[in-house]
């Protein structure tokens, strides 16, 4: 499984690298586009680069019941704006009320985020550590979360 997941990695790197030779120069600008996953479901997206940085936040509000926002910066990217790897610092937090079951979800949590873009598509899964109340109990620990979407240059 381990093994398997390498391979996949080291192969979408090798992807975005093998691709870069046809650069295109990082611009400065906002973005908005919207996301599925982390913090809420469905997301609204937003995002401003400058150079090969870049500032995002993500997040949504569906009442009391559900909302949470993600927010992050890049450490280090690809060198082609088209196409390119990733690497951020994340942090965000997330509520969640299940009325059925009378269940309060909280998570609070930092980690790092390794995201890959294909003009205005990415998907980015994260490593998190946090704290918070799942189904009733106290727990610290490491979450997988991750976001897929769609983000436009304004």
């Amino acid at each position: 499984m381990r093994r398997g997941l390498a391979m996949l990695l080291g192969t979408l790197i090798g992807i975005v690298v093998v691709g870069s030779a046809s650069a295109e120069p990082f611009v400065r600008g906002h973005q908005l586009g919207f996301s599925l996953g982390t913090p809420a479901g469905l997301n609204l997206e937003y995002a401003y680069e400058f150079g090969r940085r870049e500032i995002f936040l993500s997040g949504a509000h569906y009442g009391s019941d559900l909302h949470g926002i993600h927010g992050g910066f890049t450490l280090e990217r690809g060198d082609n704006a088209r196409k390119y790897f990733a690497v951020n610092v994340v942090g965000g937090y997330l509520y969640l009320f299940d009325e059925d079951r009378d269940e309060v979800t909280k998570w609070g949590y930092g980690g790092f985020e390794g995201a890959l873009h294909y003009r205005a598509f990415f998907i980015a899964p994260a490593v998190t550590f946090g704290s918070g109340k799942v189904e009733d109990l106290n727990q610290d620990g490491i979450m997988i979360l991750g976001r897929l979407g769609f983000r436009w240059r304004l």
